[in-house]
């Protein structure tokens, strides 16, 4: 086991002195900032609805909501419904 160990230190020992090695043998033009050019120009990423469209919205939401609400809540009572036949029949 101790040879092992010795092993993957030598390991850890040369990859290090390699990334020594290679970092010092960059050129120093690699080293010099890069000028990059940027237009800003504004754009419409967004634009506010208007009124109409906001009230549409909020119904056509809502009344989706209720048809949901109301869905669930059906489907709810026919599983507690059956549950409680169900349990009511085997009672008797």
């Amino acid at each position: 086991m101790p040879g092992v160990t010795v092993r993957a230190l030598l390991v850890c020992v040369l990859s290090f002195g390699a990334l020594v090695l290679i970092s010092r043998s960059k050129s120093e033009g690699s080293n010099a900032s890069k000028v990059i050019r940027v237009s800003t120009e504004k754009t419409p990423l967004y634009k506010e609805p208007e009124r109409e469209h906001r009230l549409t919205s909020l119904a056509s939401l809502s009344i989706g909501a209720m048809v949901a609400g109301a869905l669930v809540a059906i489907a709810i009572s026919v599983a507690i419904a059956y549950i409680v036949g169900t349990v009511t029949s085997l009672l008797s």
